[in-house]
């Protein structure tokens, strides 16, 4: 039991340095001004708790690096494609995630428009 707890607890801590976190509702977030049904894939966003993943993307690693208020700068990296294969490509996806309640953020990223999301789904 102890191990489980430190293991947890040492996810947490990599996960969210210097009690960092990112407080969201778990579940599907689509990008307005799609419906929750049949929303495309780009549209389309899975927070588990820990890390936001897509259709693409699996095994993923969420890291807030700082925060102002309920702004929040982010990086995710995944290990694995949608289907598992491991991607090796090393890309690093920054974002500047503003919170607007626990289910609904807007996203920011250079060069792009940003994006208002909001909870749909508990499951992907």
């Amino acid at each position: 039991m102890r191990k489980t707890t430190f293991a947890a607890l040492s996810f947490a801590l990599l996960a969210f340095p210097q009690g960092l976190t990112l407080t969201l509702k778990p579940g599907v977030f689509v990008r307005e001004p799609y419906a929750c049904k049949d929303a495309p894939n780009a549209a389309i966003r899975v927070w588990d708790g820990a890390a936001f993943s897509g259709a693409g993307s699996s095994k993923c690693t969420t890291r807030v690096l700082s925060r102002q208020g309920e702004q929040f700068k982010i990086s995710t990296t995944c290990s694995a494609l949608g289907d598992g294969t491991p991607d090796n490509s090393g890309y690093v996806e920054e974002l500047l995630l503003t919170r607007q309640s626990d289910s609904r953020f807007i996203i920011a990223r250079k060069d792009q428009p940003e994006g208002k999301y909001r909870w749909c789904s508990a499951k992907p």
